[in-house]
Parts: structure tokens; C-alpha cells; sequence
């Protein structure tokens, strides 16, 4: 009898420690892909509008906006790993300096709604809004 309620009470402190842990690498995936969009404005007024989808496989593609107008286009493929975000640009509309063809951000939030990214080179936190279709 003793057995079995410390089997119960051990049981029982697993299940609990499971439910307490942050999404699976599975989970998180899925939340990411699909396609985000965010609007930033700088200090000088310039409203900077940045879609991206973020595709299974490892691949992404995505376009800028500068005051409503096209910008920038570009696309290349991802990895996730922990809380670091790689994106490695294959293609882009623009010149990307060495430094800026290999970027990483930290990933700060994600749900289902909601994508919050720092980018590890400027420190910039970008928000992002799922795009629903």
C-alpha cells in the first residue's frame, strides 16, 4: 500500500513537471510557420511594413514596404535552434553586406497570434501579427 501511494505521489510530481515545461521544439515549429506581418516607424517618421513567411522544410520568404511602397523582396531558408532563429538569405532585390547574409534572432515570444524577435546584430526588437487567410 505505502508502495503504491509514493508511486502515485511520484507519478503524479512527473505529470505536474511535464505540464510546467515551455512548448516542445514540435509545438514551436508549428506555431512558426505561416506567414507574420509588422510595421515598425522610426524616429524620423518612415514606416517600415515587413511580411514573411516562414515555411516547412526550412525555407522563407518575405517583402518589405517603405511608406506603402515596395522595398525589398527576398527568400532562403531557416533553422531553429533553442531560442535562436537563423535565417540565411539565398535571394534578395537588394545588396546585403557579408555581415547581414547570415542573420540569427533570439526568439522572445510565440503563440499562435503573436512573434516577437531580437535581432543578435542590432539588437532591434521586431513584432510581428500572424497573417490569417
Amino acid at each position: 500500500m505505502k508502495q503504491r501511494v509514493l508511486f502515485i505521489l511520484l507519478l503524479t510530481c512527473l505529470c505536474l513537471a511535464a505540464l510546467a515545461q515551455p512548448p516542445d521544439d514540435a509545438s514551436r515549429l508549428s506555431l512558426l510557420l505561416g506567414t507574420w506581418s509588422g510595421t515598425a516607424t522610426r524616429g524620423d517618421g518612415v514606416s517600415i511594413t515587413t511580411v514573411l513567411e516562414i515555411k516547412f522544410g526550412g525555407s522563407f520568404s518575405g517583402s518589405a514596404e517603405v511608406n506603402g511602397q515596395p522595398f525589398w523582396t527576398f527568400e532562403g531558408t531557416w533553422t531553429l535552434i533553442g531560442a535562436d532563429l537563423t535565417w540565411i538569405y539565398g535571394k534578395s532585390s537588394r545588396p546585403l553586406p557579408a555581415e547581414a547574409r547570415v542573420d540569427t534572432d533570439e526568439l522572445i515570444a510565440l503563440d499562435d497570434k503573436t512573434l516577437v524577435l531580437k535581432s543578435k546584430r542590432t539588437g532591434r526588437v521586431n513584432r510581428f501579427a500572424r497573417v490569417q487567410r
